[in-house]
């Protein structure tokens, strides 16, 4: 899933400018990937 390939790539500049990645940084990218995750599953998934 591409919105995946997005989160590695900025996760990856963050850790190139050697910015911190603390919890509510990640936490805030794992309240995207989920809300993603529940708009894009069941489009997938014939249920």
């Amino acid at each position: 899933m591409p919105y995946l390939d997005i989160l590695v790539l900025l996760r990856t500049i963050f850790d190139h400018h050697h910015m911190k990645w603390d919890k509510s940084v990640s936490g805030i990218f794992l309240l995207i990937s989920y809300n993603l995750l529940i708009v894009q599953v069941p489009e997938k998934m014939d249920i």
